[in-house]
C-alpha cells in the first residue's frame, strides 16, 4: 500500500528524531475491492478482504518500527472511524441509523514501553484519544478539550470510569 510505503520511508529518515505520524487507511469503505491476494483469500466477502489488507499494512508498519528499534518507545493508536451495517439492520454501510455495529469500533492503544496487553471493556470514545496522547507526551490537556486520559483505566468492575457514557446522534 502506498501509505505504508511512504510511512516506512518517513521512519527511515526520521528515526533519530521524535516524530508524529498519522496514517489513514481508507480501504475498508465501499466499494469494497481488496487487492490481491486478499480478494482471493476472502471470496464473496470483500469487506473482510479489505479489513485483512489493512491489518497486513498495519503489520508492515509495526514491523518497520521494530526494525528501527522504535516500537517499544512509541505511542501507537489504531482506531476505526465507524463500523459498517453490512446489511445487519437493512443498511449496507453506515447510514441514517446508529446501531452497535456502526458505533462500536476498534480502539487499540499501545503506550510507550507497554508490554502487557489489556482488554478494557469500559465505554470510551474518539474524544478520549487526544487527552490520552497529550498526557503520554507530558503535554498539558487544555481545559476546553473534552474526553479523558485512558492510560490508567483498570479493567475491573469497581473502576469508577465504567460509569462513563457516550452520546451518539
Amino acid at each position: 500500500d502506498e501509505a505504508t510505503d511512504l510511512a516506512v520511508q518517513f521512519i527511515g529518515q526520521r528515526k533519530d528524531n521524535p516524530f508524529f505520524l498519522f496514517l489513514h487507511y481508507y480501504d475498508p469503505h465501499t466499494d469494497y475491492d481488496p487487492p490481491e491476494p486478499f480478494d482471493r483469500k476472502f471470496p464473496g466477502d470483500p469487506y473482510a478482504g479489505e479489513i485483512a489488507f489493512v491489518d497486513h499494512c498495519i503489520g508492515q508498519f509495526l514491523d518497520t518500527l521494530k526494525k528501527h528499534k522504535l516500537y517499544d518507545s512509541s505511542l501507537i493508536v489504531v482506531l476505526g472511524d465507524h463500523g459498517e451495517g453490512l446489511n445487519e439492520h437493512g443498511e449496507a454501510e453506515h447510514g441514517y441509523f446508529l446501531y452497535q455495529n456502526t458505533v462500536h469500533i476498534p480502539l487499540i492503544i499501545k503506550l510507550p514501553n507497554q508490554n502487557q496487553p489489556q482488554i478494557i471493556n469500559n465505554v470510551v470514545s474518539h474524544v478520549d484519544v487526544l487527552p490520552t496522547i497529550l498526557s503520554n507526551l507530558n503535554i498539558p490537556v487544555p481545559a476546553h478539550i473534552q474526553g479523558r486520559d485512558l492510560s490508567n483505566i483498570q479493567p475491573d468492575s469497581n473502576d469508577p470510569t465504567r460509569k462513563h457514557y457516550v452520546f451518539c446522534e
